[in-house]
C-alpha cells in the first residue's frame, strides 16, 4: 500500500478523507505540498478550516455544497476549483472522491485524492482564448467558411456564411444551386469557370465576385478554397472561405475617385481632365467634328477668399461647380482645374466651324448666364462672373498641352480687355503663343548656357551708409543684350522653369555673400531676394534652401527671402511653418510692394518677418500728395510698432529722400542711389563712396552717383580741399572728353549716349589707381585726380 502511495506522491497526487459527521479532515504530504500548508499542522479540524479558507470566494459556496449537502445523492465526486495559498499562488485544483455510506444507507466518509492541474488549465484557457479571438477576429473579417461535396454538391455553410449572403438558414437547400442562384449575372460565368478549372487542374480555387443578397444589396466576395483529393487522387471535395470585401472595394474606388476628381467639387482633375480632353481630340479625329475647349476664371474670387474668407471661396467654387454642370450637355465634361479656374470639353459640334462656333457661342452664353447669377453664402449675397477663353479643335493636329495653351491664353485675353467676357482664340494670339513658346525655350537654353547674372541695387540708411543689396536678375542675351526681368519673367513664372531659375537666384546670392566677405566694405553687406508664390510653395522649398545654405556656409541674417502681400495669405498656416522653418536657417524676410495688397495685423504679428519694404507707387509723388504722404507715415509707424525695419523702394529725387527721412524711414533704394550694378560695378562703386565718404556730398549736389563717379561740383571742393591741406604736394590732374558726342546723341539717340558714357565711366574706374578720385565734369566730360 504504500508503495502504491509513493508512486501517487511521485506524480502529484495527494490523497485525503473527510469525516462527514465529524468535519475532520486528514491529508498526506503531497495534500500539504498542493495546499502550500504546515505538514505539522495535525488538528484535523483545523486542517479542514485551512483547507476552506484557501478556496476562492467565487467557489466556496458550491464547495461547501458539495461536501455538506449533496451526498446522499451520488457515489463519486469529480470536480475542479481554484485556490490561494498562503504565499498568494492561485492554483487550480482536480479532486476525485468516493463517497462511503453505513447501513442505513446515510453518507459517512469521503476518501479522494487531488492534483495542482494550475498548468493543463492554463493551457486549456489559452487555447479557449486563442479559439475565441479567432472566432472574433473571423466575425469582424466577415469571414465564412464553406465545404461543398463534389460527387453529390451538397453544400454546407458555418453561421458567418449566412450572415455574409444574408440568406435565411430556413430556405437554404444546402445545395450548389443555393450559391450560383445569389452570384451576380454579370459575375456567374466567370466565378463558375475558375471553380471548375480549379477542380479539373487540382488547384487552389482564387476568385472575387460581386452577389446580390435577398435584400437586393450587392457586396464584394473574395472567395479562396482547396480541393480535397480521396486516396485515389480523384476529387472529392472542396473547403474553402468566402471573405465580405465590400468596404475595401469602396475604399479603393473612393482613393481612385479623388485621385481623379477634385475634393471640393467632385468635379473630374486636372489629370482626369486631361485624359478626357485626349479621348476628345482622339475622337474629332475619327468623326470628323469640331470640338471646343472652353477655360474659366472666376474674376475677383481673391478679393472673395481675402475679405470674406476661404469657408465663402468655398462655397462660391461649389456653387459655380453646380451651375456648371446644369448648364452643359450630357456629352460634355466640366472641370476643376484648381482655384478658380474650370475647364469644359464641348464635344461633337458639328463637321463645319461656322456651326461648331454658333454651338459653342450658345453654350458660354448659357455658362455666363448661369455663372452671373448672384451666390448666396452664410447671409453674403456676392456677385460673380467669369472670363472665358475658347478655342476650337477638330482632329489631332494640336496636343492637349497645345490647346490649353491657346484656352488659357484666350481667356487672359477676355480678363484684359473686359472681365466677364468671352474670347475666341485666334489668330493673333496664336501668333503671340509661338512667340510665347519660343521665348520659354530659349530662357531653357539660357539656363542651361549661363546667360543670366546677377545685377545688385544698393541700400542706404538715414546715415547714408551701405546697409545690403536686393539682388535682381538680368538676361544676358547673346543678340538682344542685357533683357530685364520685365522681358521674361512672365514667362518664367508661368511654367515650371520658376523653380528651376528660382533655385539659381538663391545658390548665386549665396556665392555673392560669401565672395564679399574678403571686402570690408561689403563684410556686413545683406542680399536681398525676390521669391515667387509657386517657387515657395513647393513642399521641398525649405530642404532646398537648407541645402543651398549649408553649402556656402552663410552668415547667419545676411540672406533676406522678399515676399509679397499675397503670397503671405494664400495659405497662412503653410506660410507661418514654413517661415518659422526657414528662420531656424538664418533668413531674414522682408514684405515686398507693402500697402499694395491686402494685409491683416493679426497675421502680420504671427509671422516671423524682419522688414517691411513700401512700395514705390506710395514714394513717386510723396513730396507732394498728401494722402502718399499719411500712408507711408502709416506705414512706417506700424512697422515701428511692430518693431520692423521699413525700407522704401524707387527712390529718385531728393526731396523724397528728405520726406521719408522726416517721416523717420529706416532704409533707402533707388535710381537716386544707384541703378542695379553688376557684381564688380557694385563692388567699385560701393567702395569709391564708403572709402572716400563722398555720398552725403554726391546726394546734396544730385550728381552721377549712378554711374559709381563723383560729379563736377564735387571734384572741384575736393581739389580744393587737398590743395589746402597740402599746398606744397603734387597733384595729378586729368581732364578728357569724348569724341564727337554730339554725333553719337544725335544720330543714334540719347539712350546709345548713356550707354556710352556709362561704358567709359566704367573703364576709368576699373584702369584708375585705387587711390584716384574720378568725376564727370558734365556732358561728355572726365577729370581724374
Amino acid at each position: 500500500m504504500n508503495t502504491f502511495l509513493d508512486a501517487l506522491a511521485d506524480v502529484g497526487i495527494g490523497t485525503w478523507q473527510f469525516d462527514i459527521t465529524t468535519h475532520y479532515l486528514t491529508w498526506d504530504r503531497t495534500m500539504c505540498d498542493i495546499y502550500a500548508c504546515d505538514p505539522n499542522v495535525s488538528d484535523q479540524k483545523n486542517v479542514f478550516k485551512y483547507w476552506l479558507s484557501t478556496i476562492v470566494p467565487s467557489d466556496l459556496a458550491e464547495m461547501k455544497r458539495i461536501y455538506l449537502e449533496d451526498l446522499q445523492s451520488t457515489q463519486q465526486l469529480e470536480y475542479i476549483h481554484k485556490i490561494k495559498t498562503a504565499t498568494g499562488d492561485v492554483r487550480f485544483i482536480l479532486s476525485k472522491a468516493s463517497v462511503h455510506k453505513n447501513n442505513a444507507n446515510e453518507p459517512i466518509l469521503l476518501l479522494g485524492s487531488s492534483i495542482d492541474v494550475t498548468k493543463y488549465h492554463l493551457i486549456d484557457q489559452s487555447l479557449r482564448d486563442t479559439q475565441e479571438r479567432l472566432l472574433l477576429a473571423k466575425k469582424a473579417a466577415q469571414i465564412g467558411i464553406w465545404e461543398l461535396e463534389l460527387g453529390s454538391n451538397k453544400l454546407l455553410w458555418d453561421d458567418d456564411m449566412f450572415d455574409i449572403f444574408g440568406l435565411d438558414e430556413n430556405v437554404f437547400t444546402g445545395h450548389y444551386d443555393d450559391w450560383e442562384k445569389l452570384v451576380h449575372p454579370d459575375d456567374i460565368n466567370d466565378a463558375v469557370n475558375d471553380f471548375q478549372l480549379s477542380i479539373k487542374e487540382r488547384k487552389p480555387f482564387d476568385s472575387e465576385f460581386r452577389i446580390i443578397r435577398p435584400d437586393g444589396e450587392v457586396r464584394y466576395i473574395f472567395a479562396k478554397a482547396q480541393v480535397v483529393l480521396n486516396d485515389i487522387g480523384e476529387a472529392e471535395k472542396c473547403i474553402g472561405v468566402n471573405i465580405d470585401v465590400s468596404e475595401k472595394k469602396e475604399a479603393e474606388s473612393q482613393v481612385k475617385f479623388l485621385a481623379y476628381h477634385d475634393s471640393l467639387t467632385n468635379l473630374p482633375n486636372r489629370t482626369l481632365a486631361i485624359d478626357r480632353l485626349n479621348q476628345s481630340i482622339a475622337k474629332s479625329a475619327r468623326d470628323g467634328l469640331y470640338y471646343s475647349l472652353v477655360f474659366i476664371d472666376i474674376d475677383n474670387f481673391k478679393y472673395i477668399n481675402d475679405t470674406l474668407g476661404h469657408n465663402i471661396g468655398d462655397a462660391v467654387l461649389k456653387e459655380i461647380s453646380k451651375r456648371l454642370q446644369q448648364s452643359i450637355r450630357a456629352q460634355d465634361t466640366v472641370a476643376r482645374l484648381g482655384g478658380d479656374e474650370f475647364l469644359v470639353i464641348i464635344s461633337a459640334l458639328d463637321p463645319t466651324i461656322e456651326a461648331g462656333t454658333v454651338i459653342t457661342t450658345h453654350i458660354i452664353e448659357k455658362l455666363q448666364q448661369a455663372i452671373h447669377q448672384p451666390i448666396e453664402a452664410e447671409q453674403h449675397l456676392i456677385d460673380s462672373s467669369a472670363s472665358i477663353g475658347i478655342t476650337i479643335f477638330k482632329g489631332n493636329k494640336y496636343s492637349a498641352k497645345t490647346l490649353m495653351q491657346q484656352a488659357d491664353m484666350a481667356m487672359y485675353n477676355a480678363k484684359e480687355s473686359h472681365k466677364g467676357t468671352y474670347h475666341f482664340f485666334n489668330e493673333y494670339m496664336r501668333e503671340k503663343l509661338i512667340k510665347h513658346l519660343a521665348l520659354e525655350e530659349s530662357i531653357k537654353s539660357a539656363i542651361k548656357e549661363d546667360q543670366f547674372a546677377l545685377h545688385f541695387q544698393p541700400k542706404y540708411n538715414a546715415n547714408n551708409r551701405l546697409t545690403g543689396a536686393e539682388a535682381l536678375v538680368r538676361w544676358l542675351h547673346p543678340t538682344q543684350g542685357t533683357l530685364f526681368p520685365g522681358d521674361f519673367i512672365s514667362t518664367v513664372e508661368g511654367c515650371p522653369l520658376i523653380f528651376e531659375l528660382g533655385y539659381w537666384v538663391i545658390e548665386s546670392a549665396c556665392q555673392q555673400i560669401v565672395d564679399w566677405q574678403i571686402y570690408d566694405h561689403l563684410s556686413n553687406c545683406h542680399i536681398s531676394v525676390n521669391i515667387s508664390a509657386k517657387q515657395f510653395g513647393e513642399q521641398a522649398f525649405t530642404d532646398k534652401v537648407k541645402d543651398i545654405v549649408d553649402k556656402y556656409r552663410v552668415p547667419e541674417n545676411s540672406l533676406i527671402f522678399e515676399i509679397t502681400e499675397s503670397l503671405l495669405l494664400d495659405d497662412i498656416e503653410f506660410t507661418i511653418s514654413q517661415l518659422i522653418e526657414l528662420s531656424k536657417l538664418g533668413i531674414q524676410f522682408s514684405i515686398d510692394d507693402f500697402g499694395t495688397g491686402y494685409s491683416s495685423l493679426a497675421y502680420l504679428k504671427r509671422l516671423p518677418i524682419h522688414e517691411i519694404k513700401i512700395d514705390k507707387s506710395f514714394i513717386h509723388n510723396i513730396e507732394n500728395d498728401r494722402a502718399d504722404e499719411m500712408i507711408v507715415r502709416t506705414i512706417i509707424n506700424l512697422a515701428d510698432n511692430f518693431q520692423l525695419s521699413v525700407i522704401a523702394e524707387g527712390v529718385e529725387k531728393k526731396a523724397q529722400v528728405k520726406k521719408l527721412k522726416e517721416l523717420g524711414c529706416h532704409q533707402f533704394q533707388g535710381y537716386f542711389f544707384s541703378k542695379p550694378l553688376s557684381n564688380e560695378d557694385f563692388i567699385a562703386f560701393t567702395k569709391v563712396f564708403l572709402n572716400q565718404q563722398t555720398l552725403r556730398n554726391e546726394l546734396d549736389a544730385k550728381n552721377d552717383v549712378f554711374l559709381g563717379i563723383a560729379s563736377r561740383r564735387y571734384i572741384f571742393s575736393q581739389l580744393a580741399y587737398w590743395l589746402k591741406q597740402n599746398p606744397t604736394k603734387h597733384y595729378t590732374v586729368l581732364v578728357c572728353e569724348v569724341h564727337q558726342f554730339k554725333g553719337i546723341n544725335d544720330g543714334y539717340g540719347i539712350h546709345y549716349g548713356d550707354k556710352l558714357i556709362e561704358a567709359i565711366s566704367k573703364r576709368l574706374i576699373k584702369t584708375s589707381p585705387s587711390n584716384a578720385l574720378i568725376g564727370r565734369m558734365g556732358g561728355d566730360g572726365f577729370a581724374i585726380l
